[in-house]
């Protein structure tokens, strides 16, 4: 059995049973597409039959199957070294499916592996012989006040980098924010970051948080 927790502790709503792990992909498959469910009653009078909808519902997602070897576990426990779960997208394939290894969020829900919905980092090989991934504008730009890491310089094994696909100054200081990346002959090059043990913690303290909160 391979089992590693991460240091930073969450209550049981926060951590849903959540298997967090770097994986390389080796399958993802669509199973199932959108579509409309409807039942109807069938109501019949003497000569006359009429028909009442009773039920209707929308697939508002994509469903896939996806198969990863597991490189490293960061939270939970396996007793394999390969993972199959669902998940859910929902426009097109699943956003960190180009990538080859990516660090992974996934939780059981009546003895099935789900993805957390859009969540992940795709993850590189350090000069040091471990897992990280650039800096996350999403978490660090975001309005969250629980976070508890920092990005640090990261020396990758292979430059890590990124076609900057606008022009627009604003949206390059957001996404590409110095001096957390290099701008260079249109890429940004990433020069902070935070290893995976790091990255863990930081969705769950941002974006995973916020999903767990209860409404009002």
């Amino acid at each position: 059995m391979m089992t590693l927790f991460c240091a930073k502790a969450f209550s049981q709503e926060e951590k849903r049973d959540m298997i967090i792990f770097v994986g390389q992909k080796i399958e993802i498959t669509p199973i199932a597409g959108k579509g409309i469910t409807t039942r109807f009653d069938t109501i019949v009078n003497g000569a006359d039959t009429t028909y009442k909808l009773n039920y209707f519902s929308y697939d508002f997602y994509q469903k896939y199957y996806a198969r990863y070897k597991v490189l490293q576990i960061v939270q939970g426990s396996l007793k394999s070294d390969t993972i199959n779960f669902i998940v859910l997208n929902h426009i097109g394939s699943p956003s960190f499916s180009p990538y080859e290894t990516v660090l992974l969020f996934v939780y059981e829900k009546n003895d099935t592996l789900y993805h957390e919905l859009y969540q992940y980092f795709d993850v590189y090989k350090t000069s040091n012989n471990r897992w990280a991934g650039s800096y996350s504008s999403r978490d660090y730009q975001g309005k969250y006040d629980s976070i508890t890491v920092k990005p640090e310089r990261i020396s990758f094994q292979d430059e890590v980098s990124f076609k900057v696909k606008s022009n627009d100054p604003k949206w390059i200081r957001y996404v590409y924010p110095k001096p957390y990346y290099k701008i260079k002959d249109g890429r940004a090059i990433a020069v902070y970051g935070n290893y995976v043990e790091q990255l863990a913690i930081l969705r769950q303290e941002t974006v995973i948080r916020e999903r767990r909160k209860p409404l009002d």
